[in-house]
């Protein structure tokens, strides 16, 4: 699925006049990251190595269990960036949010007509959907730092998206 990296939550993100963000304030690839989880525990990462994967959980299927109250209304939310199949992905979040495993099965399967993946990945993909382009407007935002100690998850800015 490509690399993804972000802004760190404890770092106050820098733009550059190219419109990148400052390295330093960045996560970057092949170092300690972690998840600060809205439970305040952490979930850290000796070598991130780009693909969204901390301590053995992907922060993808996480943020979707965070929002999981919330996942019909985040693409009301003003400002929310669609992209993909959203007629699936909505059918998926609204079942996901129910707990209704048969209608979660059937748009799933739906979803994989035009993308094989999601019989797999489907939580992954939807992850995406919500915060790649979106995190600032989750109740439960992915927030990644690159301190060992860090402040406690709502004291953190939500980490952007940067790739």
């Amino acid at each position: 699925m490509g690399y993804f990296t972000w802004t760190l939550a404890n770092k106050t993100p820098t733009k550059l006049k190219s419109g990148d963000y400052a390295a330093q304030c960045k996560l970057g690839y092949y170092g300690y990251g972690a998840i600060v989880c809205p439970d305040d525990s952490v979930i850290k990462e000796d070598y991130y190595e780009g693909y969204g994967i901390f301590g053995g959980r992907d922060v993808y299927d996480l943020v979707v269990d965070w929002n999981k109250d919330y996942l019909t209304e985040i693409p009301k939310l003003p400002g929310f960036k669609e992209w993909g199949d959203t007629g699936n992905y909505l059918a998926i979040m609204e079942a996901y949010q129910k707990d209704n495993q048969e209608a979660l099965r059937t748009a799933i399967e739906a979803a994989a007509v035009n993308d094989p993946l999601m019989k797999t990945e489907w939580k992954r993909i939807i992850g995406i959907y919500i915060a790649c382009q979106n995190n600032h407007l989750l109740p439960f935002p992915i927030k990644i730092v690159d301190c060992v100690r860090p402040k406690p998850y709502k004291e953190l800015c939500p980490s952007i998206s940067v790739q």
